[in-house]
C-alpha cells in the first residue's frame, strides 16, 4: 500500500506525460505495501463528484473523522494542483464543497458543507492540513483524537491508513479506492523537508509507505492512552512511490492549535444517538473479493439483531481495472435485502465503485449484501455492514439502559463528578460531567 495521494486531474496527467520527473525529483504529494483492512472506523476517503453525474464519485485523498462533523485531510487535496501554499490556494479558491463527499466505511457517504486550510500551509514546509466540514452527522462512530501530547521521536512505531494505490506513477495507478493499512517507523526527514513541522520515515521496501490517493490519511501513534492522529499524509521523494524513498507527514502536534480551533463547535464524543462501532449495541461485518466479469459478485451474509435501529451497508472498491494505459474504469452496484425477500430493500446503482444503503428499523434475521461488477476488468472490492442499536450514552445510573431515572441521576452528577462514576454518563465523551451532557441524554432517551 502507498498511503499518499496526488489529486488526479487532467492538467497533472498532461504535465506528467510530457516530462515524468526522475525518482530523485523534488517532493511530490502522494501511501504502499499494506494489507486490506476493515479496522479504523474513522479513516475515510475524500471523493469528488462528477458535475454531470452526481452518482459518479472519484477518490481524491484520504482522511480522518476527528469530530462528528470534522474530517481532517491534507491542504493540497483541496487546493488547485499547481498551488503549493495557502496564499495561492486562497487566491485561486479551494474546492467547491458541493463538489466533494466524505466516504466512511462505517458512516456512509456524507455531503460537505465547507472547506478550510491551515493559513500557514506551504508544501514540505508547514501545515499541509485541511478540515472538511460535514453537512450532517452520520452517527455510529466515535471520532479519533488528535495528538496533543508531544512530537513523535525518531524510531517510533505507527500505523498508516489510506485508500491510495500500491505504487507506480500517479497517472497510471489503478488500484486506489481500497482501504489498506500498514506499519512504519519514524526517522529523520530529507534535507528538502522541514523537519520541525513534519513526521518522516525512510521506506526501503519493508514495512509500508504512502502513494497516490493516500494524501490526507492518518498516521496513528500511541503515546500510552490509545491511538491518536499524529500525522497527516503529505508527500514523498520517490515519484512512483518505490523504494528507496523519503516520506513525510504533516506533524499534527505542530498544527494542533489550528485543528483544535476548527473543532471548537463540534462534538468529539460518540456521534448521534446510535451506539458507536466498537461498543455494545453496534456490530460490524466486512467482506472483500476481487471481482471480474467471470465472477462479478461479492456476497456478504449477515444477521440483523433484534432491536437494531439502523442498518448501514457501505461499498468501496478499486476504481480502475487493468494497468497502465490499458486501465478501465470500474462500476460496481450494491444491493441489500433480507434473505427471505424476493426484492431488494435498498440499492445503490451509481456509476462508480462507491455506494451506501441505510435502512431504518430493519427486520431482525438473516440478510444479504451483494456487490456486483457491472462494468470493468477487475476490481478488488470491500463491503462493510454495520448494525446499530440506540446509544447508551447518557446511562447516568449505570443500569445499562436509558430511562427517565437517568435524568434524575444526571442532575446530581453535573458539576460534581469529574470523571463520572459511570462512563456512559458522560454523553459527549469529553471526560467531564457538565451541562453539555444534558441535551444529548434527552436526545438519546427520545430515540429509544
Amino acid at each position: 500500500m502507498r498511503l499518499s495521494s496526488v489529486p488526479r486531474l487532467a492538467a497533472l496527467l498532461i504535465a506528467l506525460l510530457a516530462a515524468a520527473p526522475p525518482a530523485d525529483a523534488q517532493p511530490s504529494p502522494r501511501i504502499v505495501h499494506g494489507t486490506l483492512t476493515s479496522d479504523h472506523p474513522t479513516s475515510g476517503a475524500l471523493l469528488a463528484v462528477d458535475p454531470t453525474d452526481p452518482t459518479d464519485l472519484e477518490g481524491l485523498c484520504s482522511g480522518t473523522l476527528i469530530g462528528c462533523r470534522t474530517f481532517l485531510t491534507a491542504a493540497h487535496c483541496v487546493c488547485p494542483e499547481d498551488v503549493e501554499n495557502a496564499a495561492g490556494c486562497l487566491a485561486e479558491g479551494t474546492t467547491d464543497p458541493s463538489a466533494l463527499r466524505v466516504f466512511l466505511p462505517n458512516g456512509g457517504i456524507q455531503a460537505v458543507e465547507s472547506v478550510a486550510i491551515d493559513p500557514d500551509y506551504s508544501f514540505a514546509e508547514h501545515g499541509d492540513a485541511a478540515v472538511v466540514r460535514l453537512a450532517t452527522i452520520g452517527g455510529g462512530i466515535t471520532p479519533s483524537a488528535i495528538n496533543t501530547v508531544g512530537r513523535l521521536a525518531d524510531g517510533s512505531r505507527g500505523t498508516i491508513v489510506g485508500f491510495g494505490s500500491t505504487g507506480g506513477p500517479p497517472f497510471l495507478a489503478s488500484d486506489y479506492g481500497v482501504k489498506r493499512d500498514g506499519k512504519v517507523t519514524t526517522g529523520p526527514c530529507a534535507d528538502d523537508v522541514n523537519a520541525s513541522a513534519h513526521v518522516c520515515w525512510n521506506y526501503d521496501g519493508a514495512d509500508a509507505s504512502t502513494c497516490s490517493g493516500d494524501s490526507g490519511g492518518p498516521l496513528f501513534a500511541d503515546f500510552g492512552a490509545g491511538p491518536v492522529v499524529a500525522g497527516i499524509t503529505s508527500g514523498g521523494e520517490s515519484f512512483d512511490c518505490e523504494p528507496p524513498d523519503q516520506v513525510f507527514d504533516t506533524d499534527v502536534y505542530v498544527v494542533r492549535d489550528w485543528i483544535q480551533l476548527q473543532l471548537a463547535n463540534d462534538s468529539t464524543g460518540p456521534c448521534g444517538s446510535l451506539a458507536p462501532i466498537g461498543h455494545e449495541g453496534a456490530a460490524m461485518k466486512s467482506g472483500s473479493a476481487t471481482l471480474t466479469p467471470a465472477e462479478p459478485n461479492l456476497v456478504v451474509d449477515f444477521d440483523v439483531p433484534a432491536g437494531t435501529r439502523l442498518l448501514r451497508v457501505v461499498l468501496n472498491g478499486q476504481e480502475f481495472g487493468g494497468s497502465g494505459f490499458q486501465r478501465q474504469a470500474n462500476d460496481i452496484d450494491l444491493s441489500v435485502k433480507p434473505v427471505v425477500a424476493s426484492s431488494a430493500a435498498c440499492e445503490d446503482l451509481g456509476t462508480s465503485v462507491y455506494g451506501d444503503c441505510e435502512i431504518s428499523l430493519p427486520s431482525a434475521g438473516a440478510w444479504q449484501a451483494v456487490a456486483t461488477l457491472v462494468d470493468g476488468v477487475t476490481a478488488t472490492t470491500q463491503l462493510t455492514v454495520s448494525t446499530f442499536a440506540a446509544s447508551l450514552a447518557g446511562d447516568a445510573n449505570c443500569d445499562d439502559r436509558l430511562s427517565a431515572p437517568d435524568l434524575i441521576a444526571l442532575a446530581t452528577l453535573i458539576g460534581h463528578a469529574d470523571p463520572p462514576p459511570c462512563p456512559n454518563a458522560d454523553a459527549d465523551g469529553d471526560g467531564m460531567m457538565d451541562a453539555a451532557d444534558q441535551p444529548l441524554i434527552v436526545q438519546n432517551l427520545f430515540a429509544q
